[in-house]
């Protein structure tokens, strides 16, 4: 999903859109690549950064946000050290996912 907060009209908005769905296809491809492992959006971004043209950590984030309010991710209890040295939530497939 893309979230329109610079306004943008007309064919610029519909590419905006696509690439939003592109991101999230491509960051649930990277939890497929193991899909028992927990991974924080960090992680991911690093993953995503290395094998995708690079995007902004926020833009990984909303991905993962949307993910898992579609049901594609859960998150865990479990945490890892993410950027700045401080621990973030990490995510994984659905058992049946």
């Amino acid at each position: 999903m893309y979230y329109n907060t610079t306004n943008v009209t007309g064919t610029a908005l519909l590419r905006n859109k696509r690439k939003a769905e592109t991101q999230e296809d491509k960051v649930l491809k990277l939890y497929k690549i193991a899909p028992g492992r927990p991974m924080g959006p960090n992680l991911i971004t690093k993953l995503y950064n290395d094998n995708y043209t690079p995007v902004p950590a926020t833009s990984i984030r909303r991905a993962i946000t949307n993910l898992t309010k579609a049901g594609k991710l859960i998150k865990t209890d479990s945490m890892e050290m993410g950027g700045y040295g401080k621990l973030e939530h990490t995510w994984k497939l659905p058992v049946d996912g």
